[in-house]
C-alpha cells in the first residue's frame, strides 16, 4: 500500500480541507488532508499552537503535504511530551504509512517540544521550522506558575535549575550532525522575550558547529511570496532525507 486515504475520527472541516481528530492512548490528535497527497505521504508537524499563525500549514496542504498534531500543551518539551510524540509518530507512519521524516513546525515555546524531539530522534526529522521560538531554558520560566508547570514536566530540578539534557540550545549536536536545516523566523524586536538569548543564539550554535541554519527577521506575519518559498523549501528537504 502506497498511499493511505482514510483516517480515523470524526471528519470535520479546517479551512476547507477535510480533518479528523481522534484519540491516541487517551491524548487528542488531528490530522488534516491534503487533498492531493504528494506520493510518500509527507507531512507537517504542527508541534504546538496548532490553529496559530496557519500560512504556512495551508501552503503545504495546496502542494500535498498532510498536516498533523497530538496535544502536548503544558509538558514544556519534557519526558511526557517526548513519549507522546513518539507514540503518535509510530502511529501515523506504521498505521497510516505516512512518510517517515516530517517536517516539524512550531511557534514560541512550542520550539522546546520540536527541538527536544528532533534532537533525539534525528533521523526521523526532514527539516525544523521555528517561529518566534523559544528555546533556552534558563530564559524561561519567569513567573512561578510557570517554573513549577517546567518542574512537573521534568525540564527543571526541584531548585527550578535548568536539567541540561532538556534545555535544547545545549543539546544540537545530532540535528547538525544529521544535517536537518532549520529555518528560524523572528522579530529582532520582540518584546516579549530575549531574541538575543534564543532564536539568535540558537542559529549562533547551529551556524558555529556545522549546522544547516537559515535565519529571517521579521516584524510581520510570514505570508504571501515568502510562505511560498519556504513551502517549496521544505518539500525539498522533505525530498533529499527521502534521498539518502
Amino acid at each position: 500500500m502506497s498511499q493511505m486515504n482514510t483516517f480515523p475520527g470524526k471528519k470535520e472541516l479546517w479551512h476547507g480541507y477535510d480533518s479528523y481528530r481522534f484519540e491516541l492512548d487517551g491524548v487528542e490528535c488531528v490530522i488534516v488532508k491534503a487533498d492531493s497527497p504528494l506520493k510518500g505521504n509527507p507531512w507537517m508537524w504542527r508541534v504546538r499552537f496548532f490553529n496559530a499563525d496557519h500560512d504556512l500549514e495551508l501552503a503545504m496542504l495546496r502542494h500535498g503535504v498532510h498536516l498533523a498534531h497530538i496535544n502536548i500543551s503544558e509538558l514544556a518539551g519534557g519526558p511526557e511530551a517526548m513519549g507522546r510524540m513518539t507514540n503518535f509518530y509510530h502511529y501515523l507512519t506504521s498505521e497510516l504509512n505516512f512518510s517517515k521524516a516530517p517536517v516539524l513546525e512550531s511557534y514560541s515555546r512550542g520550539a522546546f517540544p520540536a527541538l527536544n524531539w528532533a534532537i533525539r530522534n534525528p533521523e526521523k526529522s526532514s527539516m525544523l521550522i521555528l517561529k518566534n521560538p523559544l528555546c533556552n531554558l534558563a530564559t524561561l520560566p519567569k513567573l512561578p506558575a510557570e517554573r513549577e508547570q517546567c518542574r512537573k514536566a521534568g525540564v527543571l530540578g526541584d531548585d527550578f535549575s535548568v536539567i541540561p539534557e532538556w534545555n535544547p540550545v545545549e543539546n544540537l549536536e545530532p540535528v547538525i550532525k544529521q544535517k536537518i536545516p532549520v529555518t528560524v523566523i523572528y522579530d529582532e524586536n520582540d518584546p516579549v522575550f530575549s531574541v538575543n538569548d534564543n532564536p539568535v543564539l540558537l542559529l549562533q550554535k547551529l551556524k558555529e558547529n556545522g549546522g544547516i541554519a537559515n535565519g529571517i527577521t521579521t516584524r510581520s506575519v510570514f505570508s504571501g511570496d515568502d510562505t511560498e518559498a519556504l513551502a517549496d523549501s521544505a518539500i525539498q528537504a522533505w525530498k533529499d532525507y527521502c534521498q539518502k
